[in-house]
């Protein structure tokens, strides 16, 4: 590996880390208590954040640490996870990796397919199911841990198959 190669490992790997930081600290804005989830949409190929979410109720309405949890068969409905805060004003979220902070759920691998994203790298393995894992690999879509992926970013972005992802 020659220095210029080292140096755009060095800046993929430092994006990555400051990506999933970014949405450890999105996610410290949760108004569920039961989970503290945070989400960042990446650009790739611009190098760029597109956006951000945190589990919260809808707006203008009581939020989970304001008046408890509306359960239903163990999960709050009154929330709204942050993969989906994150997506919901999104225009175009193609060819964009998600970073959150837990393994996203049914629901939410549905939206992201249907966004095109091409990558989700996960802190916590919170609820990581089978059926979710195995929707998100049909669809293609790379899924890795993010202890994995900060040892090498290069190899998690080469697997995408396109070299003007991790252009210099």
């Amino acid at each position: 590996m020659n220095q210029r190669d080292i140096k755009s490992f060095e800046r993929l790997k430092e994006r990555f880390k400051i990506n999933m930081e970014f949405a450890i600290r999105i996610g410290q804005l949760s108004t569920c208590d039961r989970a503290q989830v945070g989400a960042v949409l990446y650009d790739p190929k611009k190098k760029s954040i597109k956006s951000m979410g945190y589990n919260s109720s809808l707006s203008g309405h009581p939020h989970c640490d304001e008046v408890g949890h509306l359960m239903v068969d163990n999960h709050c409905l009154r929330s709204i996870h942050a993969e989906i805060n994150c997506l919901l004003d999104v225009q175009d979220a193609a060819d964009c990796i998600l970073f959150v902070t837990h393994f996203p759920c049914i629901n939410c691998a549905k939206v992201i397919i249907k966004k095109g994203i091409i990558g989700v790298v996960y802190l916590d393995s919170y609820r990581k199911r089978e059926e979710t894992v195995s929707i998100l690999e049909e669809a293609k879509i790379n899924i890795a841990l993010f202890e994995e992926v900060v040892i090498n970013p290069v190899e998690y972005m080469e697997k995408f198959g396109n070299s003007a992802l991790i252009s210099r």
